[in-house]
């Protein structure tokens, strides 16, 4: 019985051993998933951050455009209106003519620049729309992640509770040992009495066979 229970206990032991290297792992793959969510987290900060960045330079682009496009009304406006003098002072006055030319090459060239604004938001706003995807996707893997981490928590929380468990069995087992061990010091001590006793009645029965052989040659 001694020699079972030992080796209940030892089997025991290394139960708990191999139940504590699990439990080391998992808390690795905890602070490994817990850094990996940082970094994930850095990098939707960043995101945001360009977003950010981006949506200010679209209100500068369309502030801009704006602004272009007032000014290409002011020209076209300017061109109509050079063109109603034109009509009345062309045979007086050739240089209001080279001026309309000029206003006229301006215009174009704002108009281009125009155009070249709004594609160039239209890209912006492609690009945007890229990041708040990756965002998103960011935002959906974090969830995951989450919820693997939640997984794990409930995992070590149900180790440690077998483990104290186990424990509470192991000092269980212990203290069975022990009461078997006194038993067994017990049983020693009374064998060991008994085995003086017989011993004595040994010595006992050797005198009184003695005596016994002494009276019959005595009786011969």
């Amino acid at each position: 019985m001694d020699e079972d229970y030992k080796s209940r206990v030892d089997g025991n032991i290394r139960f708990i051993q191999t139940l504590r290297a699990d439990v080391d792992e998992q808390r690795g793959l905890y602070n490994d998933r817990r850094k990996q969510n940082a970094e994930l987290n850095a990098e939707l900060d960043r995101q945001r951050c360009i977003i950010a960045d981006r949506n200010a330079d679209i209100q500068r682009l369309n502030h801009e455009f704006n602004m272009q496009s007032d000014r290409n009304q002011s020209l076209a406006n300017q061109k109509h209106q050079s063109e109603d003098e034109l009509h009345a002072l062309r045979e007086r006055n050739r240089e209001d003519l080279e001026e309309i030319d000029r206003l006229t090459v301006a215009n174009e060239v704002k108009n281009n620049e125009g155009n070249d604004l709004a594609s160039h938001i239209r890209t912006l706003e492609f690009e945007i729309s890229k990041a708040l995807n990756k965002v998103e996707e960011l935002n959906r893997s974090i969830d995951q992640k989450t919820f693997d981490l939640k997984n794990k928590e409930q995992q070590l929380d149900d180790a440690d509770r077998e483990i104290q468990g186990l424990k509470i069995q192991m000092s269980n087992f212990m203290n069975e040992l022990n009461h078997l061990k006194s038993l067994e010091q017990r049983y020693k001590d009374e064998n060991g009495d008994l085995q003086r006793r017989i011993d004595n009645e040994g010595c006992q029965n050797v005198e009184m066979s003695a005596a016994i052989k002494e009276l019959e040659a005595k009786i011969r």
